[in-house]
């Protein structure tokens, strides 16, 4: 099957755009790197305005600069003789990347100008040669893992074989399975907010109610929300999702940010920790042969305190037992792993990092 193979990872360098940063040879002449039609920055800018935003505060760019923050490469995905294009960014921001994860659109044209029709984030876009409602079908890579994408008319969806399967086996924590991304489905109580509302977990949608339970925000973003979300002194709700997602909200239900990690790693565990900071726990289970366990690593922000784009910046990261629970008491943290007869405490002394 012929396959044309785009890195992600090589496109983003930013100096000189020599044509090996495509990785493939055979695409020097097929994908000349340039900047997308204007037509096509104009769609991404209202479609990722909240993100462009803050990546501007983050003084990633200057406002007259967004002009330049897309990259892109001609790809040619039905017979219509005209140019489609995989976008990218060319700067990298924090609140658009996961670890690996690159952010990338498709913007395919029609009769009344161009379309975005897939967006994603991951390592490396395979563009196949078969095609589905007459547009080339698309492969995601994270690492060893592919998912497949076929068009349907609109947009690019999941191919039946990737959805995902109600008889996918859930076990009590991730590190019990070897599936990449196996996390463990748990009914979430509601919890309390101030002025007697309630913040109601149900699958992927978060909902606020007030106190007459009449729902005042629903936020559904995420496939589905794999621990109980924590809220901080400023009401902002940082939560993790399934397929390695983590996300911030803030008080009146607005996404902050979105995030994804890189290929077999997910977050299972999200806790309030200190001075206003939380804890997330990478579960690197997936990457770990059969029968091995492997230690996972826990991850320490700062909560929002006003500056944007502060509580996505890592403060320390440490070895945390396969297994094992995140608890905290005051400022200690312990991982707590309960076996048949026995629970197990140990304490976890943050990094110096």
């Amino acid at each position: 099957m012929k396959t044309i193979i785009i890195t992600l990872a090589i496109l983003l360098a930013q100096q000189a755009y020599a044509k090996e940063e495509f990785g493939l040879e055979s695409l020097m002449d097929l994908c000349p790197l340039k900047s997308p039609p204007a037509e096509i920055v104009e769609l991404l800018t209202k479609k990722e305005k909240k993100d462009l935003d803050l990546c501007q505060q983050l003084s990633h760019y200057k406002k007259g600069e967004i002009k330049d923050f897309f990259g892109a490469v001609v790809v040619h995905l039905n017979n219509d003789g005209k140019d489609d294009y995989l976008v990218y960014p060319r700067k990298y921001c924090e609140n658009m990347f996961g670890a690996h994860a690159i952010p990338y659109w498709i913007a395919l044209s029609s009769s009344t100008g161009y379309k975005i029709v897939h967006s994603g984030s991951t390592d490396a876009i395979t563009i196949l040669d078969t095609k589905t409602s007459g547009v080339k079908d698309i492969v995601e890579t994270y690492g060893q893992e592919e998912i497949k994408y076929l068009f349907t008319g609109k947009m690019y969806k999941l191919a039946p074989s990737c959805e995902k399967k109600p008889a996918l086996q859930f076990h009590t924590n991730i590190h019990d399975s070897q599936e990449a991304y196996s996390i463990k489905r748990q009914k979430i109580p509601p919890i309390p907010v101030g002025n007697n509302r309630l913040l109601v977990t149900a699958g992927g949608k978060l909902t606020m109610l007030d106190e007459n339970k009449k729902v005042v925000w629903e936020w559904g973003e995420a496939d589905f929300i794999a621990a109980p979300p924590i809220i901080d002194s400023r009401g902002t709700i940082y939560g993790i999702a399934y397929d390695g997602f983590s996300f911030a909200l803030s008080a009146d239900g607005k996404r902050k940010w979105m995030r994804r990690l890189n290929g077999r790693a997910n977050y299972d565990q999200i806790k309030l920790y200190g001075d206003d900071q939380y804890l997330m726990l990478q579960n690197l289970s997936g990457y770990c042969d059969k029968g091995k366990s492997c230690p996972n690593t826990l991850e320490a922000y700062q909560c929002a305190k006003g500056v944007p784009g502060e509580d996505i910046n890592l403060l320390w990261t440490v070895d945390f037992p396969a297994g094992a629970d995140v608890e905290v008491w005051g400022k200690q943290i312990f991982a707590v792993t309960y076996k048949k007869n026995l629970v197990e405490i140990q304490e976890i002394e943050p990094s110096a990092e």
